[in-house]
């Protein structure tokens, strides 16, 4: 299975602190709040996406937990891809790519750690 559409309502969960991911996520109607710390009190708030924007991809790249929780603000529409779907179309990738995206998630990872602290 490569994609899925989900709809999710306000306070939805789509990707949980310090769990891995199975998909990565598409916004097609709605907005996501990505927050760091979810399970405090006042969690830090990353950010705010909307539709065209993606997210969960770090996670469903390397495995690792999720560095951050996402949370549907509103109604919510995403496409999901699978795990298996992307890392089918990540092998098909010319090699330079494959490193700077690489190397961008081990960034954005480091960042995020550094955050939290």
């Amino acid at each position: 299975m490569g994609f899925t559409n989900l709809k999710f309502q306000p306070g939805g969960i789509l990707i949980e602190e310090g769990k891995p991911s199975d998909y990565v996520y598409l916004i097609k109607q709605g907005q996501v709040e990505i927050r760091k710390g979810s399970r405090r009190d006042h969690p830090i708030v990353l950010g705010r996406l909307g539709p065209g924007e993606i997210f969960g991809e770090m996670s469903v790249y390397d495995g690792s937990p999720s560095a951050a929780a996402a949370i549907a603000i509103d109604d919510t529409e995403v496409t999901a891809m699978s795990h298996q779907e992307f890392h089918r179309r990540f092998e098909q990738m010319d090699p330079i790519f494959k490193g700077i995206f690489s190397r961008l998630v081990t960034r954005v990872r480091d960042m995020s750690d550094k955050l939290a602290d």
